[in-house]
């Protein structure tokens, strides 16, 4: 480990965050999994979350069903942290969150993949198609 890959934050918000964030966090893990780190190549903050059920985004006049989206923030821990556990505490409150109040700067989507079982993988868990793994969700 080296000290530039260290992300330096007062001790009172690391407390917090590990007191509150990161309790949801784990409370969470049907519905999501939530995770942030610092990019040190561009010094931004980036929210990373992967649906773990279906989660279906309006844009423009499309729906999609979203398998990842990935949130691109400034270098502001604090703004990173708060939105962070408000996306936790509205998927746990609503079933949804609203990422119009969010503080981000860029946003990711990566929709989901459906894939058509064969009959000899009924059953499986994991599929490998063209060097691919897929996991599969019922």
């Amino acid at each position: 480990m080296q000290i530039s890959n260290l992300c330096f934050i007062p001790n009172d918000l690391n407390k917090a965050k590990g007191l509150t964030f990161d309790k949801r966090r784990i409370e969470m893990v049907d519905d999501l999994t939530l995770t942030f780190y610092k990019d040190f190549k561009t010094g931004q903050f980036h929210i990373t979350i992967a649906f773990n059920k279906e989660y279906i985004n309006q844009f423009d006049d499309k729906y999609i069903q979203v398998d990842r989206a990935y949130y691109v923030y400034e270098d502001v821990f604090e703004l990173v942290l708060n939105d962070a556990a408000k996306i936790l505490q509205q998927v746990h409150k609503n079933g949804e969150y609203d990422e119009t109040k969010l503080s981000n700067k860029k946003i990711l989507y990566v929709p989901s993949t459906y894939v058509e079982l064969k009959s000899e993988e009924e059953g499986s868990l994991v599929i490998k198609r063209d060097g691919k793994h897929y996991l599969i969700l019922k």
